[in-house]
């Protein structure tokens, strides 16, 4: 048999060189053909009428399935021709597509075969007879796909418990499902707790089984070319059940919007108040006691005016602590001067403790709650302590009754408000949890795939070139040292260069220059890569945080960095972080500002980047804020409360 024409496809001009010397040097191959691309190979096919192709299964344009998408069209335009398809990864799925319209001259082999010139022109030659060469790894995968298709855990799974899993796999609480699948709640449970049964997921957190279950799920459903939006964004379902008038007023939005909200609400009540008790106060007859109610509740209206500015100007700490020193004033003064309205002083000592209490920190929090315990017991001992005085001094007042009532209807109304949007704030912050538990999921398998892709590219390929060489050069040391020695002088820049590339990759991956000097030692390395003018500034970060907090701030800020680098059309990027000790607590705190042009940040709120920057601040325990207006640039700015790691103090 004459000496084979091979037409030779690979994308990386280093490897494709190696190859080429390599299959020349053999006396079967009589010539090599070169292309670097699909349509470069579907070119060479039509225009050269090779014997063979020997051709990488990732190409340009898209780096995906280009090897196998030119043997099912050779099969159609030139039926003869044998094709030989490299791969790094024995991947069944691969190998199946490749002979799924018939084996006849068709073969599968890893890259890592190539060092072996003899077995490669092996295969070569059998496409050329017609026979079918499929590599001893690549059929161990088929052999477990096989098994895993039939009998993995996923199978199992009736098809209403794969439709349900697959809900969850977007984000979809219960009652999204139940919505969904026009079935109860009830319903969702028995197949979600069948699921978790039939995955073989230990019992325990209901929270972290459904992300294992969703794991499984992805896993099987990426290999099929199935599964949900990667984006993992739930369904928004709202709240189902609640009167109507429990649905408004809402207290939305952020911490500072709901405050003010807050105290305006109050300030309204406070200042209705003082309206009712005047005109009462005018009606039956000048009362020492429902003048000093008043005067209370004027004071305590002032009081929260003043907090009201200070919530506008981003000091929610003091603004809630008046606000708090406020109420108590009003439930304590109202117990002493009118007794009677003991139960309303109780609703409104708890006002603070149900409303606000997200202002301050959690050990703020936990002293406020224990407080106003305390307090409630001191409170019904003045009420209860003055009921006698009150009744021998007002015994003709004809109003305790109504104004109890009055006012007992008032501070409900807004402790009922605050309630309900605590228990839908909950709600949501489940439900968010749930999607961002999701989206960290899937982003995980994203960023594997990511990582493949690079090895795969860069230093995969410079280490099969270096196998090939080595192949050469062990055959040529007796026959021909002259052409050793070349092949062993290219052998170090190849070696450097894989050493650089991997070194790249895991720097992305997690750089070695945060994991010894921390974030003042690792974001100016960062700011190095911008085109944009970066200045980072460190000078006051005094600790080391935890790893998982470091590393959040880190990506995030690097994440903003690129953004504004490659969007913003500015000129300068700032980097700041501090460690802050504000309002009497230790805390983390970094900023990212561009001068650029902005974006508006309510229709992007669903955006990738936003998005992803907000779940990986969120999952190590801190808040995220992104204020950005059109033409005036961006500020990405984030926080942690919490000590300082102990090694880094």
């Amino acid at each position: 048999m004459a000496g084979m024409r091979v037409v030779l496809a690979e994308d990386s001009a280093l490897l494709r060189q190696g190859l080429a010397a390599l299959l020349t040097e053999h006396a079967s191959v009589s010539e090599v053909l070169e292309a670097a691309d699909y349509d470069e190979l579907l070119a060479a096919v039509d225009r050269e009428q090779p014997d063979v192709v020997l051709a990488d299964i990732r190409m340009p344009p898209t780096h995906s399935d280009e090897g196998i998408r030119a043997a099912e069209r050779f099969r159609r335009t030139h039926p003869g021709l044998g094709v030989v398809v490299l791969s790094q990864h024995a991947d069944a799925e691969g190998a199946l597509e490749l002979v799924a319209g018939g084996s006849t001259g068709r073969a599968y082999l890893l890259k890592e075969r190539v060092a072996d010139v003899e077995q490669l022109v092996s295969a070569l030659t059998a496409v050329r007879r017609g026979a079918s060469v499929i590599d001893p790894h690549v059929v161990d995968a088929l052999m477990r796909h096989r098994l895993r298709f039939e009998e993995g855990p996923v199978a199992r799974l009736t098809a209403r418990e794969r439709e349900v899993l697959g809900l969850i796999a977007t984000g979809a609480s219960n009652s999204a499902i139940a919505d969904r699948l026009h079935v109860t709640s009830r319903a969702v449970e028995k197949h979600i707790n069948s699921i978790f049964t039939k995955l073989d997921l230990p019992s325990g957190d209901n929270r972290h089984r459904r992300v294992a279950a969703v794991l499984l799920y992805l896993g099987d459903s990426r290999s099929s070319g199935s599964g949900p939006n990667p984006s993992g964004r739930g369904t928004e379902v709202a709240p189902r059940g609640l009167p109507r008038f429990l649905r408004l007023p809402q207290l939305t939005g952020s911490t500072q919007q709901r405050i003010r909200t807050y105290l305006v609400v109050n300030l309204v009540a406070i200042w209705s108040a003082v309206v009712m008790l005047t005109v009462v106060n005018e009606k039956t007859g000048p009362s020492r006691s429902l003048t000093l109610d008043i005067v209370a509740l004027v004071c305590a209206g002032s009081v929260y005016g003043a907090a009201l500015f200070l919530a506008t100007h981003d000091r929610l700490r003091p603004a809630a602590a008046l606000a708090v020193g406020a109420t108590w004033l009003v439930a304590f003064t109202l117990a002493w001067a009118t007794p009677f309205t003991t139960p309303v002083s109780l609703l409104i000592l708890y006002v603070p403790a149900l409303i606000i209490t997200d202002a301050f920190p959690l050990r703020a929090r936990t002293a406020l709650l224990a407080t106003t315990v305390v307090l409630t017991g001191a409170l019904v001992l003045v009420g209860e302590s003055r009921r006698d005085w009150w009744e021998t001094n007002h015994p003709d007042l004809p109003v305790p009754a109504l104004l109890v009532g009055v006012f007992t209807l008032l501070v409900a109304g807004v402790l009922v408000i605050g309630i309900r949007d605590s228990a839908l704030r909950v709600a949501r912050h489940s439900r968010d949890l749930e999607e961002s538990r999701t989206r960290l999921a899937v982003a995980s398998l994203d960023a594997r795939r990511s990582i493949e892709r690079d090895l795969h590219d860069g230093a995969q390929q410079r280490l099969t070139s270096l196998a090939v060489d080595i192949g050469r050069l062990s055959r040529s040391i007796d026959t021909d040292p002259e052409r050793a020695r070349e092949i062993a002088h290219g052998l170090q820049g190849q070696l450097e260069a894989a050493i650089r590339e991997l070194r790249d990759l895991a720097h992305g991956i997690y750089p070695a220059v945060l994991a010894e000097r921390g974030l003042a030692g690792a974001l100016p390395a960062a700011s190095r890569r911008t085109t944009l003018a970066c200045v980072v500034d460190v000078d006051a970060l005094r600790h080391r945080y935890p790893s998982d907090v470091e590393a959040a701030v880190y990506f995030c800020c690097l994440e903003a960095m690129q953004n504004a680098d490659r969007h913003s059309a500015g000129s300068l990027i700032t980097v700041l972080v501090t460690d802050d000790a504000r309002d009497g607590e230790e805390a983390l705190r970094f900023r990212v500002t561009d001068d650029g042009r902005g974006f508006d940040v309510a229709a992007h709120e669903d955006a990738h980047g936003l998005t992803g920057m907000r779940d990986r601040i969120h999952s190590a325990g801190g808040r995220l804020d992104v204020r950005s207006t059109p033409g005036e640039g961006t500020v990405v700015e984030g926080r942690f409360r919490g000590e300082p790691s102990a090694e880094g103090r």
